[in-house]
């Protein structure tokens, strides 16, 4: 036996298995080859589109991640196989004539193996070989059955992002619309009911992102869709209310805290997939809108500029988070939804509706 071949194919082997089983079984990250694989693949898509969040070509990377990991997976698993066939020179032979098989007759039987096809025209050659096929023609079907089962619930989780983005979206599509549009006249109290909420969709997201790391490769050119946008808005909205908004209008601190902690939280999961605080120190805090609808805002002082600063950390953090999904910090305050079909549409349904009002105005006088 070759020890040269046999040593690193029991090597990838087990460094494959234990990559599959931590991936999907483990309640918490994935194993370090695909974590590896999963930020590479993202940085490649990323690099393709120019850092542009309005590319649609970014909405195929998190599906091609997990197809890329199980044809991975399946690779080396055939790969190490295959090597440790090959250190033992008669460990393959013809079925019809008992001649040893070569290594390229060896590495052909194991992926007859490894899809459980059969044994095809070869046949293990020795007790202790036989047990070998054997057990890996079931690793093979583990793996296909393993990763196509860790496939459904990222699916389902990447819903479930989805409709929390949109959610966040519809209080606002900017931190001082959300804090404008929940405004009564007296206090916004009206977003009290909608805090409670979001802070459970968000902290789902957090543990869903923890074991499933793989959701920061799924994307959507879509700004409402988009929960690293809307996720930043609402914080930045937080931030104001905080800060610069005085006690007797803001919600009770028992309905802010838990969200500005659940989004932490969530701001935790970043590191699992290597993202980082942006090098670019954001925008400063938009007060202009709420100062010309008349808001209440308290005037900045000693000790705001200190909370601000307490908090740089976090908003660079923010940032990072909308770069590495192809946004900027001015993504927070524009409207639509970034994409030239979208304008159109946007374009389209408007001028339907003036015609239609036009229609009914002639109609009804």
């Amino acid at each position: 036996m070759n020890y040269w071949i046999f040593i690193p194919g029991v090597l990838i082997v087990g460094l494959v298995l234990n990559d599959v089983f931590v991936t999907t079984l483990a309640p918490r990250g994935t194993g370090s080859v695909t974590e590896r694989l999963r930020a590479w693949l993202w940085r490649f898509f990323h690099w393709v589109c120019r850092g542009k969040g309005t590319n649609k070509l970014l909405n195929y990377a998190g599906m091609f991640t997990v197809s890329a990991w199980l044809l991975g997976w399946l690779l080396m698993l055939w790969v190490g196989s295959s090597l440790i066939l090959i250190s033992a020179p008669t460990s393959v032979v013809l079925s019809s004539t008992k001649v040893t098989a070569s290594a390229l007759d060896k590495i052909y039987f194991m992926g007859y193996v490894l899809s459980t096809m059969g044994l095809g025209d070869f046949q293990p050659n020795g007790n202790e070989w036989k047990l070998f096929v054997s057990v890996f023609s079931f690793s093979g079907f583990i793996i296909l059955t393993l990763g196509i089962t860790y496939i459904v619930p990222v699916l389902s989780a990447e819903m479930r992002k989805r409709q929390t983005s949109v959610y966040i979206h519809s209080l606002g599509t900017s931190p001082d619309d959300i804090l404008l549009n929940a405004w009564n006249g007296e206090d916004f109290s009206r977003l009290s009911k909608h805090f409670e909420t979001i802070t459970q969709m968000i902290m789902e997201q957090s543990q869903n992102h923890v074991a499933y790391p793989v959701l920061h490769n799924f994307h959507s050119h879509l700004r409402r869709e988009c929960i690293y946008i809307n996720l930043a808005a609402l914080d930045e909205a937080l931030t104001i209310l905080i800060l610069y908004l005085p006690d007797e209008v803001k919600p009770a601190k028992q309905d802010i805290y838990p969200l500005r902690y659940a989004i932490t939280d969530f701001l935790h999961t970043l590191q699992e997939a290597f993202i980082k605080p942006s090098e670019n120190a954001p925008g400063p805090i938009e007060l202009e809108k709420l100062k010309h609808f008349k808001i209440p805002l308290k005037q900045e002082n000693k000790e705001t500029r200190m909370k601000l600063e307490e908090i740089r950390f976090r908003r660079k953090l923010l940032l990072g988070m909308m770069e590495n999904d192809g946004w900027h910090w001015n993504s927070l305050f524009m409207e639509g939804e970034y994409t030239k079909y979208d304008f159109r549409q946007i374009k389209k349904i408007k001028k339907n509706q003036s015609k239609e009002y036009q229609e009914g105005k002639d109609l009804f006088g």
